[in-house]
């Protein structure tokens, strides 16, 4: 009898591509519907283009200021450039790893708007308030208070600060208002605006900022009043006290603000963090409308964004 010829039944190892997670978290979809890209679990990992790097750690930098720092602010002119860190009641010079440099003591509170401006009387400064103690400025070397005034203004109680098109627009976050300034001034006399009077503007003003129309700083800059129920204005011209250089020109209803820190400009674009994710202002304004399924540029971990 012939001998039977042996049969290879050896599996054969197929290799299976794993690419690198540049989709990010995805806690949205299913496994079975995931993108390859996307990643179940995603830590200390930043997802880029193409590829994704680690979270980096931490060293010692300015740890001799008697607290918690609670604002860091960066002063940059001509060949000036400093850093500002807000602690314990004072204002500290760490531009130099170490022991910081007290500038200025006694306030109130070292939670700390900052906007920085040449203007026409001071040159470079930069404006500092906190909605407790009253305004100051700084201009490199020194922190000083600012001059403010206007009818009923309370100076102490200005808690934000903004520069828009050669004014500077302060508020209260306690309060629909906001003021302004004569142009080319970092303070001085101001002038009130109040937003309440639109119809259906609920919630305080919590933040200001600047939307590039035109993708970079020129004169279709959009004035965006963002209030703490969501509501946000946009605002042409560079003139509040005018009709005729002042207009409403979009209005929109997203979630909450987290807070007023968790808005952050990029490029010319403006991302907001709010209770239905992050909102990408050029997103909203050219399609006029949110949703907060598909609007918010988290969709994918949103079920996970506002615990």
């Amino acid at each position: 009898m012939a001998a039977r010829q042996g049969i290879n039944r050896q599996q054969k190892a197929m290799p299976i591509p794993f690419p690198s997670p540049v989709g990010g978290w995805n806690a949205r979809d299913a496994l079975s519907a995931m993108p390859p890209e996307d990643a179940v679990v995603l830590d200390n990992w930043f997802p880029g283009l193409g590829a994704c790097r680690t979270r980096g750690g931490g060293v010692a930098y300015a740890n001799t200021l008697g607290g918690s720092v609670k604002t860091l602010f960066e002063f940059n002119a001509k060949t000036t450039r400093k850093f500002l860190g807000m602690a314990n009641g004072k204002i500290w010079d760490i531009s130099a790893a170490g022991a910081g440099v007290s500038l200025a003591t006694g306030f109130a509170s070292d939670v700390w708007d900052c906007a920085q401006f040449d203007d026409a009387s001071g040159g470079a400064r930069m404006g500092l308030v906190n909605g407790s103690d009253a305004p100051q400025q700084y201009d490199g070397a020194t922190v000083s208070a600012m001059t403010i005034s206007g009818s009923g203004l309370t100076p102490a109680n200005l808690n934000g600060i903004q520069i828009h098109k050669a004014r500077s627009y302060f508020w209260d976050d306690r309060t629909q208002d906001f003021w302004f300034s004569a142009t080319n001034a970092l303070g001085g006399v101001l002038s009130k605006f109040p937003l309440g009077r639109l119809p259906n503007t609920g919630g305080n003003l919590m933040a200001m900022t600047t939307w590039s129309i035109d993708s970079g700083n020129g004169p279709q800059d959009a004035a965006v009043f963002i209030m703490n129920s969501g509501v946000v204005l946009a605002y042409s011209g560079s003139d509040p006290s005018t009709t005729t250089d002042w207009f409403l020109v979009g209005r929109y209803n997203l979630g909450a603000p987290i807070s007023k820190r968790a808005i952050k400009k990029i490029g010319a674009d403006v991302v907001i963090a709010t209770k239905s994710g992050y909102v990408s202002l050029a997103q909203i304004f050219q399609s006029g409308d949110f949703n907060e399924f598909s609007s918010a540029i988290s969709t994918e971990i949103r079920q996970f964004f506002a615990m």
